[in-house]
């Protein structure tokens, strides 16, 4: 199958224009026409998961997360992209990322984020493209819990869906919580636009959880890696029936780490 015709499959999936405006999605690196046989699926790309591909006779990378968020003026063993793209040349791999466009898709990471936390009924806090139709597509949803919770219930509940051993929440734990917005991965941008009791996200800046408790919103995080991992199965998902094989990368860890306190 060349490459053209998975990026079209992804792409199908999760359309580029459903991104966020000055997103790096797409083809990061390799020909269209490319024939492949194995891909590799993970949410991030670097040395070890390029090793792991060689390893495994792989022809493609596809990830979440992409290679490069700013442009590069050189491509040399400085950096850790310039490290990565010339081991992808050595190496004969190509790496295509979906980021968020594959977090506002219908059915991409925030839907499966409200999915996980039984939030129903959700509409982006964000949009970022609406069609010919009138549907909006965007980052972020927000819903509505089947049952109130406290806030520290809800802390403890988000902390066992996502198999967290702690988490970090913003707010008095007897608040109550019906209303629930949720964004997988960075969430910070969004708060401002947040209406509801709380609030989760992957990761967030200590400058806008202070923002947040000034305004008096409930926020939970629950790690960047956690509510976005689910990517890989996402993608595998989408090219299930295509005529290649699809491996889930074991050399994609958490670069955070927990210890016992």
């Amino acid at each position: 199958m060349i490459l053209q015709k998975i990026i079209e499959k992804v792409e199908a999936f999760a359309p580029p224009c459903i991104a966020c405006e000055g997103d790096n999605i797409g083809l990061m690196f390799g020909k269209r026409d490319k024939e492949i046989s194995r891909v590799l699926v993970a949410l991030d790309v670097d040395l070890g998961v390029i090793h792991e591909a060689k390893e495994k006779g792989v022809d493609l990378i596809v990830t979440h997360h992409p290679l490069m968020f700013d442009p590069i003026r050189q491509i040399n063993e400085d950096s850790p992209a310039g490290r990565c793209l010339l081991e992808l040349a050595e190496c004969g791999i190509a790496l295509y990322s979906a980021h968020t466009n594959l977090d506002s898709a219908v059915g991409g990471l925030n839907d499966i984020f409200a999915e996980k936390l039984g939030v129903s009924n959700t509409k982006p806090i964000e949009i970022t493209y609406t069609d010919e139709n009138g549907v909006s597509y965007g980052i972020g949803r927000t819903g509505s819990l089947e049952k109130e919770m406290t806030l520290s219930e809800f802390a403890a509940f988000v902390c066992e869906k996502f198999d967290l051993p702690s988490t970090n929440f913003v707010g008095d734990g007897n608040a109550k919580e019906k209303t629930v917005a949720v964004c997988s991965g960075s969430g910070g941008s969004l708060i401002s636009l947040v209406s509801a009791d709380v609030y989760v996200t992957g990761d967030i800046k200590y400058s806008n959880a202070r923002n947040a408790a000034d305004a008096g919103q409930n926020l939970v995080i629950a790690g960047h890696y956690e509510t976005e991992i689910c990517a890989m199965k996402v993608f595998k998902d989408i090219l299930a029936g295509c005529p290649v094989e699809v491996i889930l990368s074991k050399a994609n860890k958490n670069v955070f780490n927990y210890t016992e306190g």
